[in-house]
């Protein structure tokens, strides 16, 4: 089963005489018998070829990518946009003031003008052999870009097509769709002795005593009792007459009249 990863681009002409429209197309020239390979891929699948005379860019949509011209794989379909054609002179990193001759060659065909190769007969290189890349040779890093030969044994591992790791013969990182199965580990826990020795507690019981309450209830006020006595001076005489037992008479009113004589309060 092939696994060809594709980055779409619109198909489109516009006046350009022979062009890749994929930048990615170098790395599956080993697809060009698909139609749509060979339609996005016409340079490098040699359905068109360029004027060999004439040095430029390969690939439709360089000045997208120019960050990238200190990629080898890059400066091969780009060549015009990094400025390694002929007459074509200029510093086309930002960083190029921060460097002093005498230039790396990688950073002479980044800065062309700093490291002082404007002025001089020489011309920068110039790579115009696209070298198809085996399709089981490919980039497993995302930072494969900004890597550029030679190689730590480590990054080309990882990123064997950017570094030419593969070219010998030897086999890069392949893409495979891997599926990943969570690997389930038992744990077995011991249970844990306590060797606390058991504490008593003794609660002594705590007595309350109520104490009484007293309560004293008011009195109400005592109504001094009126006088013992006799109200009429003839009291002596009635009593002699039976007045004092006499019930024709009402007890008040034998009270009022003659209440001592009569022993009635």
């Amino acid at each position: 089963m092939k696994l060809l990863l594709l980055i779409f681009v619109p198909f489109v002409t516009c006046g350009l005489t022979c062009m890749d429209f994929m930048i990615d197309c170098p790395r599956i020239v080993y697809y060009c018998d698909e139609t749509y390979v060979q339609n996005q891929c016409q340079f490098s699948c040699g359905i068109c070829k360029q004027d060999p005379g004439v040095c430029g860019d390969t690939y439709f949509d360089c000045d997208m990518y120019d960050t990238k011209c200190n990629s080898p794989s890059f400066q091969r379909q780009c060549a015009g946009t990094c400025g390694l054609c002929p007459g074509a002179c200029e510093d086309i990193w930002d960083g190029c003031s921060h460097f002093l001759a005498p230039c790396s060659d990688d950073i002479k065909s980044l800065c062309p003008i700093k490291c002082g190769l404007c002025n001089s007969t020489t011309t920068p290189m110039i790579l115009t052999t696209i070298t198809p890349v085996d399709p089981r040779c490919v980039d497993a890093g995302n930072q494969c870009a900004n890597y550029s030969p030679p190689c730590s044994d480590d990054v080309k591992i990882f990123c064997p097509a950017t570094c030419g790791s593969c070219s010998n013969g030897t086999t890069g990182v392949p893409l495979v769709l891997t599926t990943l199965t969570p690997e389930l580990t038992t744990v077995t826990v011991e249970p844990i002795t306590s060797t606390l020795k058991p504490t008593t507690t003794t609660i002594t019981p705590t007595t309350t005593t109520k104490l009484p309450t007293t309560t004293t209830k008011k009195l109400p006020p005592t109504t001094p009792k009126p006088p013992c006595k006799d109200s009429s001076p003839n009291c002596a005489g009635w009593a002699k007459n039976g007045f004092c037992t006499n019930t024709f008479y009402p007890p008040e009113k034998r009270k009022e009249y003659c209440g001592k004589t009569c022993r009635m309060c």
